[in-house]
């Protein structure tokens, strides 16, 4: 075969897929209070790929996800971007 022949053979083969790492997947298991000083403390447990988390807002989640808000209904994180998602608990 000509070396032609090899480059023509190289150029056709499919380039191999660009590897997007997958995003952590959170779930909200659970959520609870405590009063502080007559402020409402919220802590949020988050199953966190195979761990859970307890978190209160301004801690840290893996992939650099912050936990930005927790309110009586959700949990709201954001990822390193900037881009915020909502967490609830499932029914």
């Amino acid at each position: 075969m000509s070396r032609r022949g090899v480059a023509d053979a190289e150029d056709a083969a499919p380039s191999p897929a660009a590897v997007v790492p997958s995003r952590p997947r959170f779930e909200l298991t659970g959520k609870a209070s405590s009063q502080k000083d007559g402020a409402t403390i919220w802590t949020a447990i988050i199953l966190d790929g195979s761990s859970l988390s307890f978190v209160t807002a301004g801690d840290k989640l893996s992939g650099g996800y912050l936990v930005t808000k927790i309110q009586e209904g959700a949990v709201t994180i954001m990822d390193p971007a900037g881009v915020e998602q909502t967490l609830k608990l499932k029914n």
